[in-house]
């Protein structure tokens, strides 16, 4: 899975200095941010957390905790340099490291547009199903129409919001 997200390690930098506010995100975390409601003592997974955006997004939402999961190390190593307390960041290989079950919530944001095999997003849809609880929730910030598309014929999720 790790193969098919197209990442510019040397970008992470710049990534990690992006904000919600005042761009193209905003619209689409204001709606997550309905969506959601109140995260408070709340686990949350950040599916391709980046540099930490998204992550502190949820985090000011009121997640008890925030793990990030991300396949850039570069991305994660940005991230920690900006992290707030109750936030931890995750390398994934082939496997989100948690347990099945673990997280209230999951949240990802613009990271499915990086995967380019359907194979390997029905793999990453896979994972963050195995690691939601049975009552999880789990919002994804998509906005190409054809890209929305095949997440819903390829997912299998219990509780999804495609934004």
């Amino acid at each position: 899975m790790k193969e098919s997200f197209k990442y510019k390690t040397e970008n992470a930098e710049t990534y990690k200095a992006l904000e919600i506010k005042g761009t193209t995100f905003e619209p689409s975390f204001a709606e997550a941010e309905r969506m959601f409601g109140d995260l408070s003592g709340k686990t949350v997974l950040d599916f391709g957390s980046g540099a930490g955006r998204s992550s502190r997004f949820l985090k000011e939402l009121g997640a008890k905790l925030v793990i990030g999961a991300e396949h850039n190390e570069a991305m994660i190593n940005q991230a920690k340099t900006n992290r707030p307390t109750g936030v931890e960041y995750y390398l994934i290989n082939k496997q989100i490291p948690l347990s099945n079950s673990s997280v209230d919530c999951a949240f990802a944001s613009q990271i499915f547009m990086e995967i380019s095999k359907i194979e390997d997003m029905k793999n990453a849809l896979a994972e963050i199903a195995r690691v939601l609880k049975p009552s999880g929730e789990f919002i994804i910030i998509v906005t190409t129409p054809k890209l929305t598309a095949i997440i819903s014929k390829v997912i299998n999720i219990r509780t999804i919001r495609l934004i």
